[in-house]
């Protein structure tokens, strides 16, 4: 009877050892956004022909990361691990700087054990999961993914990101066929969404830091300036772009020796970052008084 009770007991306390795992797993293991849902929603309602794109683009930019980084399913982090000087891992080829918009900006989604207080759970998920050490990892050939990219613009046309890395990837041999190849795809991009920061402003830097053409560069950030200015309504995403697209415009301008743009520049990108480090540096520099506001 005691060795019955005993083992009730163990396995009592086994499931109750499960269900609190569980629900601390949202903790070590935020969630993976899809991507793609937001273009969507911004037409009001999600419509079923939307879903059904964002869960098929969504599935395909899943399958795609897991196959560049050797089946280790990777997430960005959070804002609040940001806040927190939580630090990422890095890539030995610099793609995930490309893709992700900086170095050290992603985590494994099964943390590793110097960030993870699971204990012998925590031992248990990384034995039984697709997990590794991800510091200075490299990546599978970008080029073999490029199937996935265009099959994700194809069933869905908004999904920003599906232009913009695939150019990323376009652009990797380093050389000037591949990177008008590149910029053509981010063109078709923008006749899908002819009101995209993002797909402009990638644009710019491909002629900017790889072709050198600097007037071309500039002519693309100033399109993307002014849908900025043009009171459209657009996701955060694109709103954050902005900010490159006013220091792009400010270094480009400096260049190019347009002194009076600059500081044209500075003031009104200052009116939509007021608190962005390099137009306050670039503000000071160039003694430009600032506006008051309020």
């Amino acid at each position: 009877m005691n060795s019955v009770l005993s083992l009730s007991a163990v396995l009592a306390g086994i499931a109750v050892a499960g269900i609190a795992v569980q629900r601390i797993k949202p903790e070590i293991e935020p969630p993976v956004g899809v991507a793609g849902v937001e273009a969507h929603e911004t037409n009001g309602a999600v419509s079923l022909i939307g879903q059904f794109r964002t869960t098929v683009s969504g599935s395909l930019w899943v399958r795609s990361d897991l196959y560049l980084h050797n089946g280790v399913q990777m997430r960005p982090l959070t804002e609040q691990e940001l806040k927190s000087n939580v630090k990422g891992v890095h890539s030995a080829d610099g793609l995930d700087g490309e893709m992700h918009g900086g170095e050290g900006r992603m985590v494994t989604v099964v943390p590793s054990r110097d960030r993870d207080f699971r204990g012998i759970f925590g031992d248990i998920d990384r034995a039984t999961s697709s997990y590794k050490d991800m510091s200075n990892h490299e990546h599978n050939p970008p080029k073999a993914a490029l199937p996935l990219f265009r099959l994700m613009t194809m069933f869905d046309p908004n999904f920003i990101q599906g232009w913009t890395v695939a150019a990323t990837l376009l652009s990797w041999e380093k050389n000037r066929q591949a990177y008008e190849l590149a910029v053509q795809h981010l063109k078709n991009g923008i006749s899908e969404n002819p009101k995209s920061v993002l797909i402009r402003n990638e644009i710019a830097f491909t002629y900017a830091r790889s072709l050198g053409d600097l007037k071309t560069a500039k002519n693309y950030f100033e399109q993307a300036r002014a849908l900025l200015n043009s009171g459209e309504a657009m996701n955060d995403d694109e709103r954050e772009g902005g900010l490159l697209t006013y220091r792009w415009l400010y270094w480009i301008n400096r260049d190019l020796g347009l002194s009076a743009k600059q500081k044209t520049l500075i003031s009104e990108g200052l009116s939509h970052y007021k608190d962005d480090p390099v137009l306050l540096h670039a503000q000071e520099a160039m003694n430009i008084v600032p506006t008051r506001r309020g």
